[in-house]
């Protein structure tokens, strides 16, 4: 039977939060998003609401409510059992964590996305809350503890192993960007590749900086491309056989490499397999994302960061076991054994499920319930399923239902203010000096003295992969500001003693050489384990939903542009001859200038977002007019604020919750000095 506004019903309780919600609604004009489903829904039953305007189908359990459920029991709990009725509201951010982002999923706000009214607000900001375990009743996992929440049905394991599957295609990215730097010291392709020019360190054949700087910084370019075509080609082909495509791509490109015996072949050949990696390191998290469970989506999205730093270890284990030999093989075996890594990546994306959303944004629920279904280990009509795609697909017609964003709207407000944080950060990460180490370290290590570069090379290669896991654990234990400063201060510190240790120090002085090759590797550790992870996770919370793509399309872009001016300018910083800086050891001056800088901006410009739900960092960034007092933040309704309205009948209003809440917590903001890392 419909239900007529206003009016109640058996329930009180329900009748109060339905015609609260639906009276406030209707005066906004956000009824016209709302979530049908068949009558005949096995877990479900409709409850239709008659508006002013049209009659709207809710969904509530088959189960009926029960009254004497808490709000964190499903599926008899109050707070599911009304939320079907504040979809548009609420829903749009639960799953906000499903769409797509360049490696570390965050929290997204959106508050920018529908009119800014408390009560709006406060919905949006309680059912994200409820589901993303930033609850008061509900402690947030914390860095690597992965325990499956109580009450989460299904199986977790198909969904993970198929993220920490996909996410193998890191191994691809890092292995391809590692390998390069040992090659260019590899004897044998010097001779091969060599058009007159002798380096006069060693008198022998060599390519010039202008070329070194040409085939390093090409894949760089390749990859910006291929990020840019990666969206539309997963949108239009799906995840999976976007990811096919891509893999198509690379395989070009090591193909080329590998029967390659002049600069312009190899040179197409990298950029190819910059394309394809470009598109891999897109479409791999945007898969991942829209298939992992919620409370783990974080640390299997992390995963293909780790698997980045394992193919950079294993492109310095292959050159090391192939520098010695005086053939094509020395080099060709490198970017041959690429193709394994690809074709493992290739051959499972035939079997992987295409992802649910997918399957909706193409308008095909069937599909997109037999693939939540395979990955969740549930029955289509199980009711923990039924709500889970309930939810995609409101959030998809919600997204629908914003509306398109220009690029001018990114630069607007306190947008733009994002957006340039977001520039900047990524923009400092290079500028740190990480890759040229991974470019450059072996000709560096060479040119320094000291006698084993490749093994070397190893060695920060480990380091790089081992400190990743720190990293994970202690993004969410310190925070992002701390961790951020933790590590600027960290690098910039031993940047500085190896700049004054190559300067001062001979050759031949193998103290020198081994405290040098020490503080690389300390300075290593303190970039793998804040600002390698932690400059993704920040781009990826402080965008809202209608503008994040492009914004993320921006400060991924200014990534990949240092990487490719880097790349190509390092060269000319580093090397002998005309026309170059002849820098050598003393390049780390620069790095380390810029991680000075970094301390700088992290404290003026980096906000902390831990454990805050997505409305709350958009709130965060309206009433903080100071990052550096931004810890001590205090959002303005929690979770456990609505669990007393449900026990309190006389509260009859959102506004008096959000009253009662500003009273209980003496001020609705609280700014308290930051608390420093011991």
């Amino acid at each position: 039977m419909p239900l007529t506004l206003p009016a109640s019903t058996a329930s009180p309780r329900l009748s109060r939060y339905v015609c609260l919600y639906a009276s406030r609604t209707v005066m906004l004009g956000l009824h016209r998003a709302y979530y049908r489903v068949p009558a005949n829904s096995p877990a479900w039953r409709p409850l239709n609401i008659d508006t002013p305007s049209r009659t709207s189908t809710f969904l509530l359990p088959r189960r009926g409510i029960s009254s004497s459920s808490t709000m964190q029991r499903r599926p008899q709990s109050q707070a599911r059992n009304v939320r079907a009725g504040f979809i548009w509201s609420g829903l749009a951010h639960i799953l906000s964590n499903t769409l797509a982002v360049p490696s570390f999923i965050g929290p997204i706000p959106n508050s920018t996305l529908a009119p800014q009214t408390t009560h709006l607000l406060l919905w949006a900001r309680v059912f994200s809350q409820h589901h993303s375990a930033l609850s008061h009743n509900q402690p947030p996992v914390m860095g690597l503890t992965l325990k499956k929440p109580e009450g989460v049905a299904g199986s977790t394991a198909p969904a993970v192993i198929v993220g920490l599957f996909v996410a193998f295609g890191g191994i691809l990215f890092g292995y391809d960007t590692g390998t390069i730097g040992g090659i260019l010291g590899m004897k044998h392709w010097r001779e091969v590749f060599s058009t007159g020019y002798v380096n006069p360190k060693d008198n022998l054949p060599d390519v010039t900086a202008n070329q070194t700087s040409l085939i390093v910084s090409i894949l760089s370019a390749g990859t910006f491309f291929g990020a840019l075509t990666a969206a539309p080609t997963a949108d239009f082909l799906g995840r999976r056989l976007g990811l096919v495509a891509s893999n198509i791509v690379f395989c070009l490109g090591v193909i080329l490499q590998t029967i390659a015996t002049d600069i312009p072949l190899f040179v197409a050949g990298r950029f190819f397999a910059g394309y394809g990696v470009g598109m891999i390191s897109a479409t791999i998290p945007l898969y991942q994302s829209e298939t992992a469970p919620k409370w783990i989506r974080g640390a299997i999205v992390g995963c293909y960061q780790l698997a980045i730093t394992i193919g950079l270890l294993l492109a310095a284990i292959v050159d090391n076991a192939t520098k010695d030999r005086q053939d094509t093989g020395s080099y060709r075996i490198p970017i041959a054994v690429q193709f394994a890594w690809a074709i493992v990546l290739f051959t499972g994306c035939i079997w992987l499920p295409e992802t649910p959303r997918w399957f909706i944004k193409k308008g095909h629920p069937e599909k997109a319930a037999k693939s939540l279904s395979t990955l969740r280990r549930l029955n289509v009509d199980d009711p923990a399923l039924v709500e889970e795609l309930a939810e995609i697909t409101a959030n998809h017609e919600y997204e629908l239902s914003l509306g398109k964003a220009t690029y001018a709207d990114c630069f607007r407000g306190n947008l733009g203010k994002r957006l340039a944080t977001g520039c900047a950060l990524q923009s400092l990460q290079q500028l740190t000096g990480v890759n040229f180490i991974f470019y450059y370290g072996t000709s560096f290590f060479q040119n320094s003295g000291i006698k084993n570069p490749f093994v070397v090379t190893m060695i920060t290669s480990c380091v790089n992969v081992g400190s990743t896991f720190p990293g994970l654990y202690l993004v969410e234990k310190w925070g992002r500001r701390n961790l951020l400063l933790f590590g600027a201060i960290g690098m910039a510190v031993c940047q500085f003693i190896v700049a004054i240790t190559g300067t001062v120090a001979g050759v031949e002085n193998m103290a020198a050489q081994k405290a040098l090759i020490a503080f690389v590797c300390i300075y290593i550790f303190f970039f793998a384990c804040s600002w390698g992870p932690v400059a993704w996770v920040v781009t990826g919370e402080i965008f809202p939903l209608k503008v994040r793509a492009k914004s993320l399309s921006m400060t991924t872009a200014s990534n990949w542009l240092l990487n490719f001016a880097i790349g190509y300018a390092t060269p000319y910083m580093v090397n002998d001859g005309p026309g170059n800086a002849n820098l050598g050891a003393k390049v780390f001056f620069v790095w380390g200038g810029c991680c000075f800088i970094c301390i700088f901006f992290v404290w003026g410009m980096i906000y902390e977002t831990k454990g805050l739900s997505l409305e709350q960092v958009d709130e965060l960034y309206g009433k903080c007019s100071k990052a550096w007092k931004s810890p001590g933040f205090v959002p303005t309704v929690s979770f456990q604020d609505v669990q007393d309205m449900q026990a309190d009948n006389r509260r009859t209003s959102l506004t008096d919750i959000e009253a009662d809440a500003s009273r209980k917590r003496s001020a609705t903001h609280a700014e308290y000095p930051e608390k420093t890392v011991v």
